[in-house]
């Protein structure tokens, strides 16, 4: 991968990847790497130690945290803010108006993805929603509306069917939250911070 220099330090591009496809005004973290065929519109912003795969579209204005991971074919359209340490599976894609026409006005719904929270591949977020964080979405599944920190859910219209710890493995399929997690909803970086300590 190629070296470029960025503000706070050096960010890595696939050899093959035309920095055309960069736009001057996006804002690039120090230890990312963006891999062939990738597309950041003007005005993005994508933090470091990030994993940008090929295929992938980051439309204007969209903010990416740190240590975030964007898959392959995936789409993050105006008006995304992901927080740091979001997933985005393979070919998952969101929109960004809740009443779409080709034809007309249009309205920005924005969509919000909390610190840690994993969306499958091919799974589709409609505009104007918010992702809990540590939440876990299935893959194919579409959400529709906001979803709670640590939860699982999967379905057209997705729908809770669990509950998840921070490695995401499913800890209960109650309806309401186990105890266990309110700790971990209450301060999610300390909780990853602390899996990410445990597993070195």
């Amino acid at each position: 991968m190629h070296q470029i220099k960025c503000l706070g330090g050096v960010y890595y591009i696939d050899h093959d990847l035309d920095m055309k496809n960069i736009d001057e005004s996006s804002s690039i973290g120090p230890e990312t790497k963006i891999w062939n065929g990738a597309k950041i519109y003007s005005g993005a912003k994508i933090g470091s130690h990030c994993v940008i795969g090929a295929g992938v579209h980051i439309e204007n204005d969209v903010s990416v945290g740190d240590y975030c991971k964007v898959q392959r074919g995936v789409t993050l359209y105006r008006g995304v803010d992901a927080d740091d340490y979001v997933f985005f599976g393979p070919n998952a894609t969101t929109t960004n108006d809740r009443n779409p026409r080709a034809f007309g006005e249009w309205k920005l719904s924005k969509s919000k993805f909390e610190i840690g929270s994993s969306i499958g591949a091919n799974a589709t977020i409609v505009a104007g929603t918010k992702i809990g964080a540590l939440a876990l979405v299935g893959a194919g599944s579409v959400v529709v509306r906001d979803i709670e920190p640590c939860s699982l859910y999967v379905g057209n219209p997705a729908k809770r069917i669990g509950w998840v710890d921070v490695a995401g493995n499913v800890i209960s399929h109650d309806d309401i939250m186990p105890e266990g997690l309110m700790q971990v909803i209450s301060d999610p970086r300390g909780a990853i911070e602390k899996y990410l300590e445990s597993n070195k």
